[in-house]
Parts: C-alpha cells; sequence; structure tokens
C-alpha cells in the first residue's frame, strides 16, 4: 500500500506541472515511461523465494477439461468473453465506421 499513496500524492504533482509544459499527449506518455521504468526495476530486482520446479512446464493443461464442472466453467467463461467483445468493442466501433443517417425517405 505504500505504492499507490506514494503514487496517489507525487502524480498529482507532476501531472500539474507537466500539463502546461508538453500537452496531455507528452504527458501520458512520460507518465508511461516513469511507469514502465518503475516495473522494470521491480521485475529485475525482485529475487524468487519459490525453489525451482523440477518438472517441465506445460503452457495449457488439457487434463483439467477431464472434470465436467471446470470444462462448463470454461466454455461460460468464453461464451462471457466474447459476449464482452460483441458488446463493448464491435457496437462501439460499428456507428463510427458507418454512420446512421437521420434522412426519412
Amino acid at each position: 500500500m505504500g505504492g499507490s499513496s506514494f503514487g496517489g500524492m507525487v502524480l498529482p504533482l507532476i501531472l500539474r506541472n507537466l500539463f502546461p509544459r508538453y500537452g496531455w499527449t507528452w504527458t501520458i506518455r512520460i507518465i508511461g515511461l516513469m511507469s514502465l521504468v518503475c516495473y522494470g526495476a521491480g521485475i529485475l530486482l525482485v529475487k524468487s523465494q519459490l525453489p525451482k520446479n523440477k518438472m517441465p512446464k506445460v503452457l495449457v493443461d488439457f487434463g483439467v477439461f477431464a472434470y465436467a464442472h471446470l470444462t462448463f466453467l470454461s466454455i461460460v467463461v468464453f461464451c462471457i468473453r466474447v459476449r464482452h467483445i460483441q458488446v463493448r468493442c464491435i457496437a462501439a466501433y460499428a456507428p463510427a465506421s458507418h454512420p446512421i443517417r437521420n434522412s426519412i425517405r
């Protein structure tokens, strides 16, 4: 929680100074670069405390589909995600690419 409270104090001050100088686009790019550097440092400096796993890593374990309730859950989650793409992405893009004309003829 220390990082989020520090970011909540520092980011508004940084944004207040960057917006007038660089504008919105470059301010967001600078904040993104700062985040990338901080996250990259965290990834490089953190040491794993877990022992190394000697078993080979499998990208997808299809053995879970042997259980009916996990198979059903996977199908439901997949359908929800597909519906989410339809509602959020395609429905938002369609009016912008094909505007509706209000003419009555």
